[in-house]
């Protein structure tokens, strides 16, 4: 295939966002660069805007309060939601993946051999559940099996179970490898990815029950999907999911 038109349009959609940036950037009239921009000589002042008229524009910092609260939202209070699919309920991430405090946690053990998600995590993770999800009628609680973190989702969701008094069901296992799904490119690559990559071992222990399926990242969502299939062909009333982080680049979205 021919990709010289998409690599001309990228090139153009590039040179826009480098405009865009050394508008902010710039250290001159501000309606000065958008008319010289725009095909205007340069020179022209607007004597009104922030780089003009400085003292018109103090900057403004926040009291500690406030970024407290700010800070307080965006790393406890404002949690992803996991959109409801024919293969499971709709559910919820404690946090988007990236430079969160939260997303530092979960990729320091997952990446950085920082050992077992932190109890913190884990803390934070049942009071989630409690507050969100139909507790009352949840009656096993099982994890997606590694890629390549070895025991850290099972380890945290055995906490959970235990701290939640719900069982834990050790009946999902993975028959052949799959790849993390943050490498491929496409959703038709990470759904032939995780495709019948799963079976139950004992579908009598999950038949007519309503599960709680815990997995560290969501990322395309196709591995909650592949699992909540497998579930719910195994018997499984209802499949609610939860995740430590989701990714803002999640294809739902």
């Amino acid at each position: 295939m021919d990709f010289s038109a998409y690599d001309e349009v990228r090139q153009q959609k590039l040179q826009e966002l480098s405009n865009i940036q050394n508008y902010v950037r710039c250290s001159t009239c501000y309606m000065e660069y958008l008319t010289t921009y725009l095909g205007d000589e340069p020179g022209s002042y607007c004597n009104q805007c922030g780089r003009c008229r400085t003292a018109n524009f103090p900057s403004v910092r926040p009291a500690r309060r406030i970024q407290g609260a700010a800070a307080l939202f965006l790393e406890e209070e404002f949690l992803p939601h996991i959109e409801k699919r024919p293969e499971h309920e709709a559910g919820w991430s404690l946090s988007y993946h990236g430079n969160s405090h939260t997303g530092r946690l979960v990729r320091a053990s997952k990446y950085e051999d920082a050992g077992p998600f932190a109890l913190s995590l884990v803390n934070r993770t049942v009071q989630l559940i409690r507050t969100r999800y139909p507790l009352a009628t949840i009656d096993g609680i099982v994890s997606v099996p590694p890629t390549k973190s070895g025991l850290l989702v099972e380890s945290f969701a055995r906490q959970i179970a235990a701290l939640l008094d719900v069982e834990y069901l050790t009946v999902l296992e993975k028959v052949r490898i799959t790849q993390e799904q943050k490498y491929l490119t496409n959703w038709r690559q990470k759904v032939d990815n995780v495709k019948e990559a799963f079976c139950i071992s004992s579908p009598q222990v999950v038949a007519g029950r309503t599960l709680l399926l815990i997995d560290d990242i969501y990322d395309s969502g196709y591995m909650l999907r592949e699992v909540g299939h497998t579930l719910l062909q195994a018997g499984a009333k209802l499949v609610y999911p939860l995740t430590i982080t989701r990714t803002a680049h999640s294809d739902d979205q």
